[in-house]
């Protein structure tokens, strides 16, 4: 591709840059979109935000959170014996409570024996490796790996393991060049514009 004074050179090189960034991002994502897709992630990120906020001991969950303030004497399991105004708790909702609290109980227990605590909220860190694993052993990448994309002379090697290796090269811009993708193994990739 060629803009003859459409651009001044820095700019031209910029967008050459980016144009190069976003083909193997979307070369990427069409490989493995299991591993891309957005969606997906924003939907296990907010499960997983969701199961840490319920991961609480039972003895302060009436105490804390959305419970907070509406109770004004527990006993010494932390369950609620008055109204945040000292009058009796209704027997329908000591009833509501109890299965809440009874629930939590069970959650916290479970937890306790896979050896977790609230300090690490419901996740098992591999200190020895780079990623956290999760109640559901979902796995997310924390740092930079050995399949994160590592650039060589201008060459790109992203290592998608049983999906062969892509190799995107991106010349020198400004001059004359051809853009070709490779891939190895009985896979073939295709771009379509």
């Amino acid at each position: 591709m060629k803009y003859h004074h459409q651009l001044d050179k820095d700019r031209s090189e910029e967008l050459y840059g980016q144009w190069v960034t976003i083909l193997h991002h979307e070369a990427l994502k069409l490989i493995n979109p299991k591993k891309y897709d957005d969606k997906n992630k924003r939907g296990m990120e907010k499960y997983l935000r969701r199961a840490e906020e319920t991961l609480i001991d039972p003895k302060e969950m009436f105490k804390t959170g959305v419970y907070q303030g509406k109770y004004s004497a527990f006993n010494e399991g932390g369950f609620p014996l008055l109204l945040a105004d000292g009058s009796d708790i209704p027997k329908s909702q000591v009833k509501k409570l109890t299965k809440i609290f009874q629930a939590q109980e069970r959650k916290w227990k479970a937890a306790e024996k896979e050896g977790k605590d609230s300090n690490n909220k419901g996740h098992h860190i591999n200190k020895d490796s780079t990623e956290i694993i999760s109640k559901n052993h979902v796995r997310e990448e924390r740092r930079p790996s050995a399949t994160s994309a590592t650039t060589v002379d201008s060459e790109v090697i992203v290592d998608e393991g049983d999906l062969g290796r892509l190799h995107m090269a991106n010349g020198t811009f400004g001059g004359r060049q051809g853009w070709e993708m490779m891939s190895t193994g009985p896979f073939t990739h295709q771009l379509v514009f």
